[in-house]
C-alpha cells in the first residue's frame, strides 16, 4: 500500500533479488521522500503532474500513476523499461515512458551502467569512469532530449519534479 492505494508488483523467480529490492522500496526506501510524496498527495493541492527524471524501474512514477497524477517517467536504460511496463499492466495504469536522458541540448550520449545495477546509469563522463572502476559495465549510445522539447505537456500544471541522474 501507498497512501489511498495498494500497488501490485512483479514478483518472480528469476529476477526474485530486483522484484523483492523493488516491492520493498516503493514504501521503505528514502524515508523522508516517501512521506513527502504521502503529503503531497493528501494535500488540499496535490501535483497535477509529475515529472520522473531518471525514473529507472518506475516505482516513483508508479506511486502518482495509480493515485491518477498523469505522469512522464523519463529513463534511457531499455533495460529497465520492461520492468515499468509490467507493474504499470499489473496497476491498471498506462506508462508514459520517454527512453531519453535529458541534458542541456538534443543530441545523444553514451549511456554506461553496471550490468547487475542497470538503474546506476550515467552520461556524466566522471559518473562513468567511477561506474567503471567498480565492475563489469555496459554501454549503449542513448538520445538526449532537453526538458525544454516537453514543455506544451505540462504548461500550466502544478508539477512534482523528481530529479535521480547519477550525477548529471
Amino acid at each position: 500500500r501507498f497512501g489511498r492505494r495498494r500497488l501490485r508488483l512483479p514478483l518472480t523467480a528469476d529476477r526474485m533479488w530486483l522484484d523483492w529490492d523493488l516491492a520493498l522500496a516503493v514504501g521503505g526506501h528514502d524515508p523522508s521522500v516517501k512521506r513527502t510524496y504521502a503529503a503531497l498527495l493528501t494535500s488540499a493541492t496535490p501535483p497535477e503532474m509529475m515529472l520522473d527524471i531518471g525514473s529507472s524501474y518506475g516505482s516513483h512514477s508508479l506511486v502518482f500513476l495509480a493515485h491518477g497524477i498523469p505522469t512522464i517517467s523519463f529513463e534511457p536504460n531499455p533495460a529497465c523499461h520492461a520492468y515499468f511496463r509490467e507493474a504499470c499492466t499489473l496497476n491498471g495504469v498506462v506508462a508514459d515512458l520517454e527512453p531519453v536522458a535529458l541534458g542541456a541540448v538534443a543530441g545523444s550520449a553514451d549511456l554506461v551502467f553496471p550490468e547487475d545495477e542497470t538503474w546506476m546509469g550515467s552520461i556524466d563522463p566522471g559518473v562513468q569512469r567511477r561506474l567503471g572502476s567498480g565492475g563489469v559495465v555496459s554501454s549503449r549510445r542513448v538520445p538526449v532530449a532537453t526538458l525544454d522539447d516537453y514543455l506544451p505537456r505540462f504548461t500550466g500544471r502544478r508539477l512534482l519534479v523528481k530529479i535521480d541522474t547519477e550525477g548529471f
